[in-house]
């Protein structure tokens, strides 16, 4: 009899468990499929010439570029606190990523565009799959990447003044590596954050949260191997 009653109560966690993480990936993948979208719009169309001209980008195309950095900096200081703002500023982010990513993806072929699609997927598929399946703590791995995060921002942005196509390289590179680790410490975060009996709206506002780190951990990915091995026009 107690036997029954544990089993039936890790069932129950374990369905509970897998609608929480499928609910957080059927977002991350309709966020990406919007992106996609508006990335294509953007390269499709004559939408980028009001975003980027000859002397570089122009202030609608700063805003757009800006606009998803100024939703990043609303959740990480507290400014998101209900489902219904999560979901609002997740899909306002994945939507501001895609003209941005347009630009970006423009400059290089088709075939490049789509194998580094794929080997991003692959690579976060592979890293999601660790991060759920583990028994490791993967909290100092996460902390860790996480100083290499703000590294790459830091050398990013000193980038922009060098223009060292040596140090794009390089951040391309350790940029994998980051975010893969990212990816794996987000996953398990969001399995480990889950409690059964968690209320709809509270799990709601997990599953968006989540889906914005992951979210970025694919982007990222994307761009910096599309930059390693992409082939341009």
């Amino acid at each position: 009899m107690v036997m029954q009653r544990t089993t039936a109560a890790r069932t129950y966690v374990d369905e509970g468990l897998r609608a929480h993480m499928t609910g957080t990936y059927a977002i991350l993948a309709k966020g990406l499929l919007l992106t996609a979208a508006a990335a294509w719009a953007t390269m499709g169309t004559s939408l980028h010439l009001w975003l980027a001209g000859p002397e570089g980008l122009t202030g609608l195309g700063w805003l757009m570029m800006l606009s998803p950095l100024a939703l990043i900096l609303a959740a990480s200081f507290g400014m998101v606190r209900s489902a219904a703002s999560a979901s609002a500023l997740y899909w306002a982010f994945v939507a501001l990523q895609g003209p941005a990513l347009g630009l970006f993806a423009s400059a290089y072929t088709a075939g490049s565009v789509a194998n580094a699609a794929a080997a991003a997927a692959a690579a976060f598929g592979a890293a999601s799959l660790y991060g759920y399946t583990t028994g490791r703590n993967l909290d100092s791995l996460g902390a860790f990447m996480f100083m290499g995060l703000i590294g790459l921002i830091a050398a990013g942005i000193v980038n922009l003044f060098l223009g060292s196509a040596a140090m794009d390289f390089a951040l391309s590179c350790i940029a994998v590596v980051v975010f893969t680790g990212l990816a794996a410490w987000d996953t398990q975060r969001l399995k480990d954050a889950y409690v059964p009996g968690l209320e709809s709206r509270e799990g709601d506002f997990m599953r968006y949260m989540a889906a914005i780190g992951l979210y970025l951990s694919v982007l990222n990915l994307f761009m910096a191997i599309l930059s390693l091995a992409g082939e341009r026009k």
